[in-house]
């Protein structure tokens, strides 16, 4: 049987023993001069082979080609590739709304993240030169993805992506498949990249800097890069698909939380069923509407044209600005093992923002909150033009009020992190066989605040709009007024209700490996 090749049944020890057995080859004639392949680790396999053997579907994306792309984020390009599902990234700016999921997972804003086969982000492993990553802090929960915005670009040679399962391998985060990051190690020399651009409209403008240097001798090779970055935004109102919630819809989608106030109740002192808005900046006093609701004093029923479009206050393109630092220091050790130590620090900081936050009452502006949904607006309230309680449990099924005055909702993001690694690598020769072996320790922490200016404090809303004898004799309480219309909530009103809302999240990743693989023997 001299006419067929043998492949060996390979193995890898990461603390366990897992076995590969590949099939066999086909037969063919043995050529007179063979050729010695590298054995390399592939990603999503423990096991060092030639890169022809047992072939992955791995996607490899080299150092070249990112740099033809023009763009500044690892998350970027990967979400380029064919199988790359929706993700995070520069043009997600939904805080207001995602910011706070109920089980407290968080939503990494101002992050970019990869999902592969559609199949969420967080079922995407990501490693750094074959080493777990740690995942993001999101400022409003802890996250189980990784933000690609903590690890520069200038410092990647090469990204591999498994677009198949790995969980066998990775545990039950790589289900959708591995994105592995291969650092720069040898580089001899400096470099400076510079790039810049922005959109025809003269907005959207991005530039940064990247640094890298490095060097090498008989033994040692060392590598240095530094990177910045800013982008800066793209405001929904200055593009046509963005300035209306829908396209070409004008205000028919928009909200019915408005800055003149929308009052939807049964006057107990005639039975009427009314949803009106006050006249404040109407040209037309007398407006009548519809459902039976007609008016001739200083109120006007509600219609459509009263919507309030809050997507002229969004942005289509976030902004951010980024800057990290990375070192690596290889040292040989012997002929046959390495001593490495690598370092990066990251910081990233970045802006979302929303319309201004509407405040809704009564069972058909439901927000979950009961101090919202079970409301009493006192007859007493000072401000009060109807003379009479609304009871959300009553006569009051709506208000939707926008504070314009208190200004947009701003999120504001400050991500730091830092990574540290150090281990060796090595191989020996025993029994006729190589024998390949790796050991790692690593310490990474990812720490994001988040700042919210713009929001309100419900509980305060709740008092300030009920019984004004309880507000009096609550320090810094003052009656609130929703029923002017806008510009009607005065500065002292804001300073009661509307807070600075600070969150604040970490994660830390502490690892320690140690792998062995080897052929074992030849079916």
């Amino acid at each position: 049987m001299n006419d067929l090749h043998y492949r060996p049944l390979a193995v890898a020890v990461s603390l366990c023993l897992l076995l590969a057995v590949p099939a066999l080859a086909g037969a063919q004639e043995t050529p007179r001069t063979t050729t010695e392949l590298d054995r390399v680790e592939v990603t999503g396999s423990r096991i060092k082979r030639a890169e022809v053997e047992g072939q992955v579907p791995i996607q490899t994306l080299t150092r070249a080609e990112i740099e033809r792309t023009g763009m500044n984020s690892i998350g970027e390009v990967l979400q380029q590739l064919t199988g790359s599902g929706s993700a995070l990234n520069a043009k997600f700016n939904s805080s207001g709304n995602f910011g706070f999921p109920p089980d407290g997972s968080g939503v990494g804003a101002g992050s970019a993240q990869v999902d592969l086969r559609h199949l969420g982000a967080k079922r995407v492993l990501v490693l750094v030169d074959g080493i777990r990553w740690v995942n993001e802090s999101s400022a409003s929960g802890v996250g189980a993805a990784t933000d690609l915005n903590t690890i520069p670009l200038a410092i990647v040679e090469r990204i591999e992506v498994l677009e198949d399962g790995a969980s066998s391998l990775y545990g039950s985060d790589a289900i959708a498949g591995v994105v592995n990051i291969i650092t720069r190690r040898e580089f001899d020399g400096g470099q400076v990249t510079l790039n810049y651009g922005e959109y025809s409209k003269g907005d959207g403008t991005q530039k940064g800097v990247d640094l890298a240097w490095g060097t090498s001798g008989d033994r040692y090779t060392l590598f240095l890069g530094a990177s910045w970055t800013k982008q800066d935004p793209v405001y929904a109102r200055d593009r046509e698909q963005s300035r209306f919630p829908i396209p070409g819809t004008g205000l028919a989608f928009g909200s019915g939380g408005i800055p003149q106030g929308r009052f939807a109740f049964v006057d107990p002192n005639t039975g009427a069923e009314q949803d009106i808005v006050p006249n404040t900046g109407v040209s037309n006093p007398r407006y009548d509407g519809s459902a039976g609701c007609s008016r001739t004093d200083d109120y006007h029923c509600f219609t459509s044209a009263d919507r309030f479009n809050f997507a002229e206050y969004n942005m289509v393109l976030t902004p951010s600005e980024r800057k990290g630092i990375f070192g690596q220091f290889r040292f040989d050790i012997t002929d046959n093992i390495q001593w490495y130590i690598k370092a990066l620090g990251n910081r990233r900081e970045s802006t979302n923002q929303a319309g201004p936050e509407p405040l809704f009452f009564g069972p058909d502006g439901a927000t979950g909150n009961p101090l919202a949904d079970n409301i009493v607006v006192s007859a007493l309230n000072p401000y009060n033009p109807f003379g009479f309680d609304l009871v959300s449990s009553g006569n009051m099924s709506l208000i939707g009020r926008r504070p314009v005055e208190g200004g947009a909702r701003i999120f504001e993001q400050e991500v730091n992190t830092q990574y540290f690694a150090t281990g060796l690598v090595g191989q020996f020769e025993a029994g006729s066989r190589s024998w390949f072996w790796d050991v790692n320790g690593m310490y990474s922490k990812n720490k994001a605040e988040q700042t919210n200016y713009g929001s309100y404090d419900i509980f305060k809303v709740n008092m300030a709009l009920g019984d004004p004898a309880v507000c009096a004799a609550t320090p810094g309480c003052v009656p609130l007024n929703i029923f002017g219309g806008a510009g009607s909530i005065t500065p002292a009103m804001l300073d009661w209700i509307q807070p600075v809302v600070r969150d604040r999240s970490q994660n830390e990743l502490s690892l320690f490996t140690a792998n062995l693989s080897s052929d074992l023997f030849t079916l």
